[in-house]
């Protein structure tokens, strides 16, 4: 299992870093990924609870806002997207996600 999880946050973390906008790090101990998104918001004119609704309503991706877990700026800055599904839900979610902010 730590393997397979291993490979899914590797996929999601090459995935995200070919987003402009997005800056990720690698996690070292969760199956999710916490993103700054804050460029993304910028350009789209959106605080994070607006783009996760955004996400989710157009696109079929679901994502946590920051602020669900802190009101501080990381939290009105970042995401948080799970890697515990399967790999090719991964790659097609961080595709929609990439075409949506692209747009």
């Amino acid at each position: 299992m730590i393997d397979l999880f291993r490979r899914r946050r590797d996929v999601m973390y090459e995935e995200l870093r070919k987003i402009p906008g997005i800056e990720v790090w690698r996690s070292t101990g969760a199956f999710y990924m916490y993103p700054r998104v804050k460029k993304i918001l910028d350009k789209l004119g959106m605080d994070v609870e607006k783009f996760a609704d955004w996400l989710l309503e157009n696109y079929g991706v679901v994502v946590l806002p920051g602020t669900a877990f802190s009101e501080t700026h990381m939290g009105r800055e970042y995401v948080r997207l799970s890697f515990a599904l399967d790999e090719k839900l991964i790659r097609e979610g961080i595709e929609r996600i990439r075409k949506a902010v692209e747009g």
